[in-house]
């Protein structure tokens, strides 16, 4: 589908599984295009609207986002909640096959 509709989903649909697609759709072209921090915005916002939306799930992992949007949520220190975030980067690495 070309960029013009998939934008136009976005801009004319209230329907948020569509609108997930969409954005799907536009992470991977630009992926394609090489532009990755615009791919991330897109992967992330598809999770946000369709959370069972595995392609955007798998793309963000091997982009190595995944683990960003985990520890993003979590203080870098000064509480017991700073110990989690190297047991969360653990848990990710283990999640995260080798390429």
């Amino acid at each position: 589908m070309p960029r013009n509709d998939l934008q136009r989903i976005l801009l004319d649909t209230r329907d948020p599984l569509k609108r997930a697609r969409a954005h799907l759709r536009l992470g991977q072209l630009a992926l394609q295009e090489g532009d990755h921090e615009v791919a991330v915005r897109h992967f992330r916002e598809a999770l946000m609207l369709d959370a069972a939306l595995d392609e955007a799930r798998s793309s963000l992992r091997r982009l190595g986002e995944l683990s960003t949007l985990v520890l993003d949520e979590l203080p870098k220190q000064g509480s017991r909640r700073f110990a989690l975030r190297g047991m969360v980067r653990k848990i990710i690495r283990r999640e995260v096959p080798d390429a």
